[in-house]
């Protein structure tokens, strides 16, 4: 299946995280292609963040050499013994978007605050496991290769991916044998798929040496553009986000109206489809009461109009 590109995404937190990614990239630089321990990622040190510094490994592994093809991770240890080792690889969505946004923005130990500071975030994934975040496919965030050898099947990602996972594992050999779980957002909804369906077919290859894939997590998936946009009514009227009927529903209906048009000439072929989108930020946008719109990702909640989520 082809991979192709999208818009990027947005943030207007990202110029508070421009400074520590910066100094990142200044920590982690990529070291000579030799074999590296565990000591080689190491992190010492990390601009804003709180005392005592949090275990973590961050840095470069070199995927396709006659490409100069690398992947970045960032790795959280888990901060409490937990009855089992489980070990999560997220990955963020786009396709093109850095999973940095997890590490720093949703689900990893620390926020960015007021001047580039670092924050503990309450309910952080690292408390009983493993994160490890990886920007992927290779061109994403940290992760680069020669201009002319991006990807565009998704299963040359997965197999870049069990590269990736391959020498992790022998860099890190005590979470060969966690619980391993793949999770992500977005776009990550095709990219989690491939990359299970590969480890399968790895360990029907190794039955003595099997990884312990135990599940797989993904969040606002994107599967199916063709089938999701045409549930977006059917999904507010059921949740009360629009009325039947009402001169709002049938503003809407007008516009799936355009967007099946748009997939029958050839739109179901794109990641994204304009008209398509624009039912979700219409449903977003009459749902607003009093400067407040709908939680577009918990519809039981409500944010701030235009960000309503974001």
């Amino acid at each position: 299946m082809p991979l192709k590109r999208g818009a990027p995404s947005q943030s207007s937190l990202w110029p508070s995280l421009l400074p520590i990614l910066a100094a990142m990239t200044v920590l982690w630089t990529p070291l000579a292609s030799a074999q590296k321990s565990a000591a080689d990622y190491y992190v010492h040190s990390l601009p804003g963040a709180p005392e005592p510094l949090l275990k973590m490994f961050a840095g470069h592994m070199e995927i396709t050499p006659e490409h100069h093809g690398n992947l970045f991770f960032w790795l959280y240890k888990s901060r409490h013994i937990a009855n089992r080792q489980r070990t999560v690889l997220w990955l963020n969505g786009g396709p093109g978007c850095s999973s940095m946004d997890g590490a720093l923005m949703e689900i990893g130990p620390y926020r960015v605050g007021e001047g580039g500071n670092l924050t503990y975030n309450n309910g952080s994934w690292d408390e009983f496991a493993n994160v490890l975040f990886v920007d992927n496919p290779v061109g994403t965030g940290f992760s680069y290769v020669d201009s002319n050898s991006y990807l565009h099947e998704l299963d040359e990602m997965a197999k870049q991916m069990i590269t990736f996972l391959e020498k992790f594992f022998a860099t890190f050999p005590e979470h060969e044998t966690d619980d391993l779980y793949i999770a992500g957002e977005s776009y990550a909804g095709q990219h989690i798929p491939y990359i299970a369906n590969a480890i399968l077919d790895r360990n029907s290859q190794n039955p003595q040496h099997h990884w312990n894939l135990s599940g797989l997590l993904i969040g606002n998936g994107w599967l199916s553009g063709t089938d999701q946009y045409l549930s977006y009514i059917p999904f507010a009227h059921e949740a009360g986000l629009v009325k039947v009927d009402s001169d709002q529903d049938k503003q809407l209906q007008e516009q799936q109206k355009d967007c099946v048009t748009a997939l029958d000439k050839g739109g179901k072929d794109n990641v994204d489809v304009p008209t398509c989108e624009a039912i979700l930020q219409d449903i977003l946008r009459v749902s607003m009461r009093d400067g407040k719109c709908v939680n577009m990702y918990d519809v039981r909640l409500d944010d701030s109009y235009p960000s309503c989520g974001m």
